[in-house]
């Protein structure tokens, strides 16, 4: 699994058009992956599956990753701590299939897929992220916005510190700087 894993971490980040080239012997390519074949990697990618659905939580959209994502954010703490400077912002994760929270937005590259809000610090490594699931199950803090709230749950433990948190229009209010400002915490945000 580890392998499969390590080929899954490595097509993240060079991007082709399609598995398959992966496993070219094309010289255009140079990422030949001796270690597992393609049909098994494929294989392994039908059947990967966090859950018991047994004991599904029906209430939490995400139930089928498991704690996958909590997990992975645990460790990407371990390996890097914040400074002074934090920025949010959101991201699309592109996905063609069905699902229920997935989004539309016009203005990115890949306008279909799952959005997720990212606490990064200044050299873009993320330390926190939250996928949207919905307006019905948003606004967990009820602090006032979406935008807000996100803002409030992604810093929570990063705030009282005297930390500048970094954000775009959608994110940025009064009343979420008069928030952070409690909080001994700073915020950057465009109008």
């Amino acid at each position: 699994m580890k392998q499969f894993f390590g080929i899954l971490i490595w097509t993240g980040l060079v991007s082709l058009p399609s598995y398959h080239l992966y496993w070219s012997t094309s010289n255009i390519f140079q990422t030949q992956f001796g270690i597992m074949s393609r049909n098994r990697f494929e294989s392994l990618m039908k059947m990967l599956h966090f859950s018991d659905n047994t004991c599904a939580d029906t209430s939490n959209r995400l139930y089928k990753l498991g704690t996958l994502i909590d997990d992975i954010m645990m460790n990407s703490n371990l390996c890097m701590q914040p400074k002074q400077n934090l920025c949010i912002d959101e991201s699309i994760v592109k996905f063609m299939s069905r699902l229920a929270f997935k989004q539309y937005i016009q203005n990115k590259r890949d306008r279909f897929g799952i959005k997720e809000f990212k606490l990064c610090i200044s050299f873009c490594y993320t330390i926190a992220m939250r996928v949207y699931c919905g307006k019905e199950v948003d606004n967990m803090l009820n602090v006032g916005n979406v935008g807000s709230s996100v803002v409030m749950e992604l810093a929570e433990p990063y705030l009282d510190n005297g930390r500048t948190v970094y954000v775009d229009n959608w994110y940025s209010s009064v009343e979420l700087a008069e928030l952070l400002q409690a909080r001994n915490t700073y915020l950057v945000g465009t109008l």
